[in-house]
């Protein structure tokens, strides 16, 4: 447990890309989730999760306002449009740049300012931790991370057949929730470095993942924006297949957060730790809160952004109570 707090610890450290000050909300156009119906059966649209459905309209107007008229339309069941997510950014730097696992005073840094990466290895790289990253894929072929990915041992590979039952046909590395396909190969290069950071392995080649024995649970929900219902699909497949911990290198401001949130309750249910960014518009999350980082869960660890000198960064969001 320690491994994977510390797992998590570095990878929700990673500084989100930058949200702006601009509160209007990106969205899928014409597409809204919906509550299920009363005993939790899709009867609207397709059914993305046990308490949401996607359905589409070609109504004019404001998403917003959309959503007023068809919840009124449905019975008065929640209805929010199909927001778009922005993903975090990340470098990928060889180990001797990588201060946050083991700072020696690199490039003018403070001696000690890090995890103590090393230290940790010796009780651990990561064994038998399955870690689900939902993010914009991943590169399969990465000599990095050859050997880095989980693998569904129920689902034979390439036969055309589900053959573990759960709606996924040949998913035996993860799954595309953006395509729906089985191919979750990275189409913006963020992914990809995110599970370095996670998993990259220590065989003398590029850079050193903080758990390079952990396994990789590869969930494209990102291309390179983040629909929500991709996002909740992406959770609730991670938790129902048995990840450890949830990475979510992504956030936003504002409302329509409601589908992940019950998403997350159910991995909280399922003792799957969710990691995320506090992201880094320089904002406290406690007046101003940035999902899903700021999720109250207790199963949710959100973390700011700290420097190579061991103080905060300049852009990295805060919060006493939120982060």
């Amino acid at each position: 447990m320690k491994l994977v707090l510390a797992l998590a610890l570095l990878v929700a450290a990673i500084p989100p890309i930058h949200a702006g000050t601009d509160e209007r909300i990106a969205v899928v156009p014409g597409s809204y989730l919906v509550r299920t119906n009363p005993v939790g059966e899709a009867d609207l649209g397709a059914l993305v999760s046990p308490g949401w459905q996607v359905v589409t309209s070609n109504a004019a107007g404001d998403p917003r306002q959309v959503a007023e008229r068809l919840s009124e339309r449905f019975g008065g069941r929640t209805v929010v449009p199909n927001r778009l997510v922005s993903l975090a950014q990340t470098l990928e730097p060889l180990y001797p740049d990588q201060w946050a696992l083991e700072n020696t005073g690199q490039d003018g840094g403070l001696t000690g300012a890090d995890i103590d990466a090393p230290r940790a290895w010796t009780y651990s790289t990561g064994a038998d931790v399955v870690v689900a990253i939902i993010d914009s894929g991943a590169n399969l072929n990465h000599p990095d991370l050859e050997g880095a990915f989980w693998v569904n041992q129920d689902e034979i590979a390439n036969n055309g057949f589900d053959d573990d039952g759960n709606g996924h046909v040949d998913d035996t590395v993860g799954w595309d929730f953006v395509e729906q396909d089985a191919d979750p190969t990275d189409t913006d290069g963020h992914g990809t470095g995110v599970a370095a950071i996670v998993a990259a392995e220590t065989e003398g080649y590029g850079m050193a993942g903080l758990a390079p024995s952990a396994r990789l649970m590869v969930l494209k929900a990102c291309n390179p924006a983040c629909p929500m219902a991709a996002l909740v699909a992406a959770v609730d497949y991670a938790t129902r297949e048995g990840a450890d911990v949830i990475n979510l290198s992504l956030g936003g401001y504002g409302p329509f957060f409601e589908p992940l949130g019950d998403a997350i309750t159910r991995a909280e249910a399922a003792s799957v730790l969710v990691v995320a960014a506090a992201g880094n518009d320089g904002r406290d999350n406690d007046t101003t809160p940035f999902f899903p980082a700021s999720f109250p869960h207790s199963n949710v660890v959100a973390v700011s952004s700290s420097n190579r000198s061991d103080t905060l960064s300049g852009f990295t969001n805060t919060g006493a109570g939120a982060v």
